[in-house]
């Protein structure tokens, strides 16, 4: 009887952990996506997420995605950009964070790799912040 119960807690918590999620995708970005793919956080296998033909067009177009996501509900997105451009978003929690702006987050992202440059380059010159 003990064993059958801990079969059927450990096969509920399997079919937990594989539910799928939903995320809705918004492009607030000037150019259309293309293509939306998840991988297992650090994984690097990419499978592809369905998105309506045709992309999302910028400017606020939206959708509403059937995610799988790896454990504690996160997922690695890699959104593809019309001009062969790509936004990689590593450790995404779909179950927290119900949406995501691709767009603001291509923003926040170029914005960050500026700040890092900035100071890579103060540090080699030997003047701080």
């Amino acid at each position: 009887m003990r064993s059958v119960l801990i079969c059927l807690l450990l096969a509920g918590s399997a079919a937990a952990s594989a539910t799928p999620r939903h995320l809705t995708l918004v492009n607030d970005g000037p150019r259309r996506i293309s293509a939306v793919h998840s991988a297992v956080p650090g994984s690097n296998d990419w499978r592809s997420v369905s998105i309506v033909e045709g992309g999302l067009s910028g400017g606020g177009d939206a959708e509403t995605l059937k995610m799988e996501t790896g454990p504690g509900c996160l997922s690695d997105l890699r959104i593809a950009f019309a001009g062969n451009r790509q936004l990689i978003v590593r450790g995404f929690n779909v179950c927290r964070y119900h949406s995501l702006r691709a767009g603001t987050a291509w923003r926040l992202g170029h914005a960050q790799q500026r700040a890092q440059a900035i100071i890579a380059t103060k540090d080699e010159s030997g003047s701080h912040p």
